[in-house]
């Protein structure tokens, strides 16, 4: 078990020793701070994986700001997928995605966009769709899938699944 989660930290932060560190305490220190007190939005801490077509860890950070029209909430945020761990050689990719998220009780569904700082294998466009299938275990944690595509506007269209375990930070 140990040795998995390390190796998912090595995928996500594929840096030299003292910079990984460096890198895992920044970002310790700042789900720390987004613990506090937050007013109106909320924060959305995701840890988890990319799945189907090579496993790589990914992590996201979202805002999401409750009913911004009716009961549909707005979420804009930041995701980073780490180099290929299995499957094909492909380094990260870092996307920021915006996105209309509503749902029936515990299970949210949400479409936006991501634009991708590089394209790959995977997405052979810069922008892209967002789909999000999300369910909440209580009103902290949830588990969540995104799918991004490209919906055929390129060639490379083959699209990036990823599983997640979220954590909301409540005010």
């Amino acid at each position: 078990m140990w040795d998995k989660l390390k190796a998912w930290g090595r995928g996500l932060f594929p840096h030299a020793k003292p910079v990984r560190y460096i890198l895992t305490g920044f970002v310790l220190v700042a789900l720390l701070a987004f613990g506090t007190r937050c007013h109106g939005a909320e924060v959305v801490f995701e840890g988890g994986t990319q799945a189907l077509r090579g496993m790589t860890p990914a992590v996201g950070l979202y805002l999401v700001q409750p009913r911004i029209a009716g009961d549909v909430d707005g979420e804009c945020g930041v995701v980073l997928v780490g180099g290929r761990v299995t499957g094909p050689k492909a380094n990260g990719v870092m996307g920021v995605t915006c996105g209309l998220v509503d749902g029936f009780g515990p299970v949210e569904l949400g479409i936006g966009v991501v634009y991708l700082n590089h394209t790959d294998d995977l997405n052979g466009s810069l922008m892209n769709f967002s789909l999000k299938l999300h369910w909440r275990i209580n009103d902290r944690w949830g588990l969540g899938y995104r799918h991004w595509s490209n919906s055929g506007t390129t060639d490379i269209n083959t699209g990036r699944d990823m599983a997640f375990i979220t954590y909301r930070f409540k005010p």
